[in-house]
C-alpha cells in the first residue's frame, strides 16, 4: 500500500507541474482570442439575394415564382435565350395554349374524330415553340459562319499588341449581328468583374455549338496552362474554316435524300387532312374500326421507322 501510494503521489505532482508549466501565459491566451475571431470573421456567411443578374420566367412576381416550380421551364428559357427573343417563359405558355385552343375550336368545326381533333390542338398548341426552334437553329447557323470570321479578327487584335478584352470587344463592334452582340455580353460581363471563364461558359450555354466549343476551350486551355494565343487561334480558325466547307458540301451531297425525306414525311399527313376537308367523315372508318386502328398504328411505326433511317443515312457529322 505505501508503495503505491507513493506512486501515486509522485504521479500527482508530475502532473502538477506539467500543468504549471505549460499553462498559456495572458498574452498567448489574447493571442489565440484574437485568431479565432479572425477565422470566424473569414468563414463565408449566407446572405439572402445576389449581386448577379438573375433571370425570370414571366414580370409578374407570383407568376414568376409559380413557373420557377415547373418542370421544363428552366429549358424553355435556354431556348428563348438561344433563339435570340425577348419573349417571357411566361408568354410562350400562354401563347401556346391560345394556339391550342384555336386549334381544339377550328378543328371541332371541320372534323369529327376526336383523334384528329386532338391531334390537330397539339400541332396548333406546338406553333410558339415550333418558331422558337426554328429562329433557333437560323441564329446558331449565322453564328457558325460568322464565328471564323470573328477569331481572324481577334487573331489580328493580339497580333497588334491588344489583350483578350480589348479583342472581344473589337469583336462586339466589327462583326455582324447575332455573334456581335454575344461577345458584347461576354466584354460587359468581364468589365462587371465576372471572371473570364464563367464568361466564356455563359458564352457557351447560349450558342452550344461545336465551334463554339473550341474556341472556348482553347482560350480557357491557354488562360491556365499558357501558350501563344495567337498560334492557337490561326489554328482554331483554319478548323472551323474546313468545317464549314465540309459542311457545305455534305448539304449538296444530301440535298436530294432531305427534300426526299420531308415530301415522304409529310405527304400522308397531307393527304389525310386534304382527303378529310373534302369530305368529312371520310376517316370514320378507319378510326373507329378495330382493325383500322391496327393499321394506323402499323403505318405510323412504319413511317417512323422510315425517317429514322433517312435521318441516319443523312446525319454525317464533320
Amino acid at each position: 500500500m505505501s508503495l503505491t501510494l507513493v506512486f501515486l503521489l509522485v504521479l500527482l505532482v508530475c502532473f502538477a507541474f506539467v500543468v504549471l508549466f505549460t499553462k498559456p501565459s495572458q498574452t498567448e491566451v489574447a493571442v489565440r482570442r484574437r485568431f479565432a475571431s479572425l477565422a470566424q470573421e473569414d468563414r463565408p456567411r449566407h446572405v439572402e439575394g445576389t449581386i448577379l443578374k438573375q433571370d425570370k420566367l414571366s414580370p409578374t412576381p407570383w407568376l414568376d415564382e409559380l413557373l420557377a416550380r415547373l418542370p421544363g421551364t428552366l429549358a424553355l428559357l435556354d431556348l428563348i435565350k438561344q433563339a435570340g427573343s425577348d419573349w417571357w417563359v411566361s408568354s410562350v405558355i400562354f401563347g401556346s395554349i391560345a394556339c391550342l385552343a384555336v386549334g381544339w375550336f377550328i378543328a371541332t368545326l371541320r372534323f369529327q374524330s376526336s383523334a384528329v381533333i386532338f391531334f390537330v390542338s397539339v400541332v396548333a398548341g406546338c406553333i410558339p415553340v415550333g418558331y422558337l426552334l426554328v429562329q433557333r437553329m437560323r441564329r446558331l447557323q449565322a453564328c457558325d459562319t460568322q464565328l471564323p470570321q470573328a477569331i481572324d479578327l481577334m487573331s489580328r487584335a493580339l497580333r497588334a499588341g491588344h489583350a483578350l478584352n480589348s479583342a472581344i470587344e473589337m469583336v462586339s463592334h466589327d462583326i455582324p449581328e447575332p455573334l456581335a452582340g454575344e461577345f458584347r455580353m461576354v466584354h460587359e460581363e468581364q468589365s462587371l468583374g465576372l471572371p473570364l471563364r464563367d464568361a466564356l461558359m455563359n458564352l457557351l450555354d447560349r450558342i452550344p455549338r461545336d465551334d463554339m466549343r473550341f474556341l472556348t476551350t482553347a482560350l480557357l486551355l491557354q488562360k491556365e496552362t499558357g501558350g501563344n494565343l495567337v498560334q492557337i487561334l490561326d489554328t482554331t480558325s483554319r478548323v472551323m474554316k474546313e468545317r464549314v466547307r465540309l459542311r457545305g458540301q455534305i448539304r449538296i451531297y444530301t440535298a436530294q435524300a432531305r427534300v426526299s425525306a420531308w415530301v415522304v414525311s409529310l405527304m400522308p399527313f397531307a393527304m389525310f387532312l386534304l382527303l378529310n376537308l373534302l369530305n368529312p367523315g371520310y376517316e370514320d372508318i378507319m378510326l373507329k374500326d378495330a382493325t383500322g386502328r391496327v393499321l394506323v398504328y402499323i403505318g405510323l411505326g412504319m413511317w417512323a421507322a422510315g425517317i429514322l433511317t433517312i435521318r441516319k443515312l443523312i446525319a454525317i457529322k464533320v
